[in-house]
């Protein structure tokens, strides 16, 4: 049961409680799962407005902040079909409308497609503190046991 609510305006404010000892808190992205726990009491950092929702080429690939929506990727001309297409068969209109990728990724199982074409194009998750670069293929088999940082920012 959630039982604090902060609302950074950067990533660095959202680190800060995301990592103050003694404290349970979780990231709230768009809220999917979070919102259907109900074991235990936490706190949680609501990262809408910490600056996680762009999507920007680099070099040849594209950089997709943590809290980009699914409906987002749909929409941004950067995305490649296959990812679109991904996403059309894993979720419905509504799902796509509040799932971030971060939130899909941390809470997904093995049966989506679109995780599955990130592990295809060999992905990089960007993790928080020290933007510790993380392929997603090595991270998926380990995410129920340990995370590389406190918050994803990028995928």
């Amino acid at each position: 049961m959630i039982r604090e609510y902060f609302r950074p305006t950067s990533v660095e404010e959202a680190l800060l409680l995301l990592s103050e000892d003694g404290k349970e808190r979780k990231p709230l992205g768009g809220g999917t799962s979070l919102s259907r726990q109900q074991a235990g009491q936490f706190g949680v950092v609501d990262l809408q407005d910490a600056g996680l929702d762009q999507i920007e080429m680099i070099g040849q690939g594209v950089a997709i902040g943590a809290m980009v929506r699914l409906e987002g990727l749909l929409a941004n001309p950067l995305v490649n079909i296959e990812i679109k297409r991904a996403i059309r068969i894993d979720t419905g209109e509504n799902i796509r409308n509040m799932a971030t990728i971060s939130g899909w990724l941390v809470s997904g199982d093995g049966r989506s497609l679109f995780s599955t074409a990130l592990l295809a194009l060999d992905a990089t998750l960007t993790w928080e503190p020290d933007q510790q670069k993380v392929r997603i293929g090595d991270w998926l088999p380990l995410r129920n046991h340990s995370q590389p940082g406190v918050l994803m920012t990028e995928a």
